[in-house]
């Protein structure tokens, strides 16, 4: 359920689930349909003239037009250097031009290897990348963390409490992130979700589990003061039959 604005009447109304992030989760007779990632490939419906787009071998251009020769369609690309005509049928040598800033990019030359070479940097970079991750994993490797214990009956209590039905998902990351805790293996663990996905309720039981079997502290944190007493309110109202104690930090 969305929200919806009337400008006529000068109104607009705001759905709890718009303003706090999450709050009712689908019963178990739906099922909840992923987003799918948005796609690479250039899609001939969506695609504008002066779009910018992509070209494996030669970089980023500008779309001008769709062009038809001989029963056969080609995008016309510009190019600093000139035009380069590319197949319809061939539209896996070209993706769609993504960036955040508000300046248009650079159209790159063919006739020149300043592609390549953007190309070869970035490898370089990858590879450097990759080499310090290994280093750091295998640091990890070597260290030992903190074992927590397998469920209590306050765990199980909790989680019965639970006034929702949890997702398939849900429940294959609570298990990840329990194994997780349960081994001797430092943690390292990012469980990623849209909003509304249950990614709080993973959270609540993986606090439980760790401050009443570890004795030990754990900070939530949230982007926004909104969500940040959304989850206060939450985790009070979860966590009130127990003695945890709970404080709203002020904003970093």
């Amino acid at each position: 359920m969305e929200g919806f604005i009337l400008p006529i009447f000068r109104i607009v109304v705001v759905t709890d689930r718009e303003f706090f992030g999450q709050h009712n989760l689908a019963t178990p007779s739906y099922v909840r349909k992923r987003r799918r990632a948005a796609s690479k490939q250039v899609d001939l419906n969506k695609l504008r003239p002066q779009d910018f787009i992509v070209h494996k071998y030669h970089g980023i251009g500008q779309f001008l037009e769709l062009e038809t020769y001989e029963s056969r369609e080609y995008l016309v690309i510009k190019y600093a250097d000139g035009i380069l005509r590319v197949p319809a049928d061939s539209l896996d040598l070209v993706s769609r031009y993504r960036h955040t800033g508000e300046k248009p990019p650079r159209l790159n030359k063919m006739s020149s290897k300043q592609w390549e070479s953007a190309k070869n940097k970035v490898k370089k970079s990858i590879k450097k990348l990759a080499v310090d991750l290994v280093k750091l994993y295998a640091k990890r490797s070597q260290l030992t963390g903190y074992c927590y214990p397998e469920d209590s009956p306050w765990q199980r209590e909790l989680e019965d409490s639970f006034p929702y039905q949890a997702t398939p998902d849900q429940l294959k990351a609570i298990k990840d992130v329990k194994r997780d805790l349960e081994s001797d293996r430092p943690m390292d663990r990012l469980v990623c979700g849209d909003v509304g996905f249950g990614k709080t309720e993973v959270a609540i039981r993986s606090i439980f589990k760790v401050v009443t079997t570890g004795h030990k502290q754990v900070a939530f944190l949230a982007p926004t003061t909104i969500l940040s007493q959304q989850h206060d309110h939450t985790l009070t109202e979860r966590f009130a039959p127990y003695p945890i104690n709970i404080g709203q930090g002020k904003r970093i």
